[in-house]
């Protein structure tokens, strides 16, 4: 697999398409045990390749011998495998992102990695969270009680994952935010992103998107500003909202 054309997924583009590139060429998963990465901060996190990701994902590149049906399934299977044993070696010294590239289209998948996560959560004290882009496929109870937020384009596709699919909150993205403070958007109540303002506050520092009690008792979602590769990512969210 190899991605000759982005359309708007950030790991597609600057210093996050390495790993990504590397992913998808070893169709595998990997884990960091202190991530170097400026907006995430002091964290744990995992890397997969995007074998893992739904491929009616509004930000899915066109990718060069991509990988289809059942053969696609296996493999995104065996990847979770990795990636949830990968969870059960992190040491615990910080919280985790899992899922900086890559996600989980099936129940099984989201079963292994989301068992992982609440095993890592039981052994350390420490939090563990991810987004979904196959929240649409994919219930919340698959996760066997990890913290997971759909990550949506739409209002509407926010009120299917939480009516819907049963999961408590959400992560939008759009292209600009209406306001650094939490806000009404079409409808939505929206908590946006700190980093986006201030780029001091790193994830490790806020974990918001990690509050799932938080965001559910006050009907929140996290709002992401477009970045990255503007132009398609534009496309995208145009087309995803029509």
């Amino acid at each position: 697999m190899r991605v000759i054309a982005g359309n708007g997924c950030y790991t597609n583009y600057g210093h996050q398409k390495f790993t990504t590139d590397r992913m998808n060429e070893e169709l595998t998963a990997i884990g960091v045990d202190k991530t170097s990465a400026s907006k995430l901060g002091d964290l744990h996190v995992t890397h997969a390749s995007q074998v893992t990701c739904p491929q009616d994902c509004p930000f899915y590149g066109e990718i060069e011998d991509d990988i289809y049906g059942a053969e696609r399934m296996r493999l995104a299977l065996a990847v979770a495998e990795v990636e949830a044993q990968i969870i059960d070696d992190f040491s615990g010294n910080r919280d985790a992102r899992i899922h900086v590239v890559g996600d989980c289209q099936t129940i099984p998948a989201a079963n292994l990695v989301g068992s992982a996560m609440v095993r890592f959560e039981e052994r350390t004290g420490r939090q563990a969270y991810t987004y979904c882009h196959s929240w649409d496929k994919v219930p919340y109870s698959a996760w066997m009680g990890a913290r997971v937020l759909a990550s949506c384009e739409t209002a509407e596709g926010i009120r299917i994952a939480r009516e819907e699919m049963g999961y408590p909150s959400a992560e939008w993205t759009y292209m600009k935010h209406l306001s650094r403070k939490v806000h009404e958007r079409e409808g939505v109540t929206v908590l946006p992103c700190p980093n986006n303002f201030n780029p001091k506050v790193t994830c490790d520092k806020c974990m918001k998107c990690a509050d799932i009690e938080l965001l559910k008792e006050r009907q929140y979602v996290i709002g992401l500003h477009g970045h990255g590769a503007l132009k398609q990512l534009k496309q995208a969210l145009e087309k995803a909202r029509q």
